[in-house]
């Protein structure tokens, strides 16, 4: 994949000698739209394949065509393709060429159509849009293309007298010897693209279009933003996991522990040392986790890097990608789970082996609960029930575990709050621009103004605004950035965009990269002027990044690049441009949101795992921390029995004491949900994304609902075993 292309509008070989010295390697090409079999593609037709070439092929270089295109079409290698190139033979020798038409004149027509072999079927790393997407590439040696040019003019023009005839074919040769390239595709040093930009705005005769970096590329800068996102939910979503497998560990091996304090008391008795029952539940602990730690270390790496290749090969047209998984961090995050295990086991095996052994094996509780200060209010001895009193003495005798269900359901409740968040904050971003800042119903993309103005008469154009999008780097703060200048033309309707003639306003984005605020200068140089303006205002925007400004403070011509239209037939009229001279793009406000969301899909599907993940880390440390609950009371329930309380009013007391801890739980999480969001979009940022944060407050009591049913589910299915429990055995003395 190349570092730079720098298109221009026409080839010049002093552009290539300098261009040339700046890089390590250069591939001059002709890159320009097409149609294929009637359908739309690009071309590029290279003299060497050094930079940004196919990254596989299934067959010979020379005339290949990308693999999505090819399996949507039913094209294969040996096949013939026709495509149509733009006419851009201006030569005046071969004008003259028109007085002697043997078959045809295509000269005086726009395109040119050539009928082609398929010799490859490639993927191409400026060929990765989506795979729903029919557009297809032509990836073509220039000069196989020059040579079916030249045999179409042989057989369109020619003369029965030899000399003539011999002339013509001289005249066409010579005219397509002179290069055809428009765009060079390089591999090069840091800083190369501001020099590039310099050396073109210093030329007499600027033939400079754009200079794009592969991020900017518009062929893959959908799948480079989708990448940076998901690489970058390795620095989240491991630690996340991990802290949630800590407390799982925590609470499973405190739960099986505790649930052998029998056995652990009978040892006791029978003289075993501590040490060794110690040792016993620790090493019982540390297989346990290094069997689940084992299988992990095989399943995940063979399992997530295949899910993801199959999710890339669904979204992308990619290549295949087979690689060695395997990191020294797996058996450094291995071993640190191993020596937490190893602690927790031993602190809370020594909490009880340091117990006399008849206390052991009676499970009798702590005797040394003064009760609270609650106990002295003479409302709440009277009114208040007995079984809400034994709840709230059970949490404050067993603070300990109280602080780990609250722990474990703020969580949850975090998290949950953080997936409903980050889907509000995707939507609000979207809504925002799309329907606040910017009111539309078809988008226009535009490589020139030729249809402008058929575009602006066409009956179905209710109104619209339009703006001039170029390519620059700006400075200011000692800080460039490469972004866009939009230049807004006077009285716009639609774009609700603050802007005056006095100075620019300037994205949010680029506004914090770069440090920028209301009053700051920005420096920039378009069309051999060097500019500086104060920023005027600060917009919040989420795709459309870079700085506005007034036509009228811009010393050019305004050439429309992009329209924003009002319509009643949106479809219709997309369908009508689309094949219009000059545009590049046509697209309805609906199909750009399904755009925008398929390259927020990442982000999405991070919020599913969040959620999905939030639910499942409440049901396990609900679950756990019940059951020993239950297991820790059973001599609390066998006496509510035999003093005859029902079996509803036992199931109050665990129900009313997960209520409350999961209802503080799920209120302290609550606030640390948005945080948690900031934190996760904020390390998931792209230069093409401002992420607008908000959260609906109906997001905050779907999560407190959603915690609170699990742990009422949870423990009304752990009260049902108070039917099992037998009061006698529950009650009496060891033997």
């Amino acid at each position: 994949m190349g570092d730079l292309f720098v298109t221009t509008q026409n080839y010049d070989e002093e552009d290539y000698e300098y261009i040339n010295s700046l890089s390590y390697d250069v591939t001059r090409r002709l890159y320009a739209p097409i149609s294929m079999n009637e359908l739309k593609a690009t071309m590029i037709a290279y003299d060497n394949d050094k930079v940004s070439h196919e990254a596989s092929i299934n067959g010979e270089k020379g005339v290949c065509i990308n693999e999505n295109f090819a399996k949507k079409n039913k094209l294969s290698i040996g096949d013939k393709v026709r495509i149509a190139v733009p006419n851009e033979i201006n030569d005046s020798n071969i004008e003259t060429l028109r007085a002697f038409v043997i078959k045809e004149d295509i000269l005086e027509k726009s395109y040119l159509y050539l009928d082609l072999i398929v010799t490859g079927i490639i993927t191409h790393s400026e060929s990765v849009n989506g795979s729903n997407s029919s557009s297809g590439l032509l990836y073509i040696d220039y000069y196989i293309l020059i040579n079916n040019v030249k045999e179409l003019l042989f057989q369109n023009y020619g003369s029965s007298v030899s000399f003539i005839n011999e002339i013509i074919h001289n005249q066409i040769s010579i005219a397509l010897d002179s290069p055809l390239f428009n765009q060079y595709a390089i591999k090069s040093m840091e800083n190369t693209k501001t020099t590039i930009e310099k050396y073109f705005n210093e030329k007499d005769n600027n033939n400079l279009i754009a200079v794009l970096s592969r991020s900017t590329l518009p062929s893959n800068s959908e799948v480079e933003a989708d990448i940076l996102q998901a690489s970058k939910l390795l620095l989240v979503f491991p630690v996340v996991f991990y802290l949630v497998g800590i407390l799982v560990i925590i609470t499973s091996v405190t739960e099986l522990i505790n649930r052998d304090h029998q056995a652990i008391g009978i040892l006791s008795s029978q003289g075993i040392k501590r040490s060794r029952i110690i040792f016993h539940y620790s090493m019982f602990s540390f297989l346990v986790v290094s069997i689940g730690g084992i299988l992990g270390l095989i399943i995940g790496p063979l399992l997530i890097p295949n899910v993801m290749n199959i999710k890339y090969k669904i979204l992308y047209s990619l290549p295949q990608s087979n690689g060695v998984y395997f990191s020294f961090y797996y058996i450094l995050i291995f071993f640190v789970l191993l020596a937490i295990t190893s602690i927790i086991s031993i602190i809370v095996s020594y909490r009880i082996v340091k117990e006399n052994p008849s206390k052991i094996l009676r499970n009798m509780p702590s005797t040394n609960f003064k009760g609270t200060l609650l106990d002295k209010s003479k409302f709440y001895q009277k009114h208040v029930s007995i079984t809400f009193k034994m709840s709230i003495r059970n949490m404050i005798r067993k603070i300990s575990r109280s602080i780990m269900v609250i722990i474990g359901v703020m969580g949850c409740s975090s998290l949950l709050v953080c997936g409903f968040g980050i889907n509000n904050t995707l939507d609000n971003s979207i809504n925002v621009e799309l329907n606040d800042k910017l009111r539309f119903d078809v988008l226009v993309e535009l490589d020139n103004s030729n249809s402008y103005t058929e575009i602006c008469n066409n009956e179905l154009v209710k109104s619209n605004d339009s703006l001039m999008q170029k390519a620059l780097t700006i400075y200011a703060n000692d800080y460039s950035k490469e972004t866009n200048m939009f230049v807004l033309d006077t009285n716009t309707n639609h774009i609700n965009i603050k802007y005056d003639d006095e100075g620019i306003t300037v994205s949010k984005k680029i506004a914090e990269s770069m440090k920028l605020e209301k009053g700051s200068v920005v420096k920039f140089s378009y069309e051999k002027y060097d500019y500086e303006f104060v920023v005027s205002y600060v917009e919040e925007l989420s795709i459309t990044n870079g700085i506005f400004i007034s036509r009228k403070l811009i010393n050019s011509t305004f050439n429309p690049t992009r329209l924003y239209i009002l319509t009643d037939n949106a479809n219709r009229l997309v369908s009508e441009l689309k094949n219009l001279d000059g545009v590049s793009q046509a697209v309805t406000i609906n199909s750009l949101k399904d755009r925008i969301n398929n390259i927020f899909s990442s982000i999405r599907l991070m919020t599913l795992t969040v959620e999905v993940f939030a639910i499942l880390l409440a049901i396990v440390v609900i679950y756990n921390l019940a059951n020993l609950n239950f297991k820790e009371r059973i001599r609390d329930i066998a006496t509510l029995k035999v003093l005859g309380f029902g079996q509803k009013e036992v199931r109050q007391t665990l129900l009313i004491e997960t209520t409350i801890l999961t209802f503080i739980g799920s209120f302290i999480g609550m606030f640390l949900g948005k945080p948690l969001m900031i934190l996760l979009l904020t390390i998931n940022t792209t230069d093409l994304i401002q992420y607008l944060y908000h959260i609906d407050f109906i997001s905050y009591i779907y999560a407190i609902i959603l915690t609170i049913v699990v742990g009422i589910v949870i423990n009304l299915f752990i009260s049902f075993f108070t039917k099992r429990i037998k009061m006698v055995e529950a009650l009496k003395s060891v033997e």
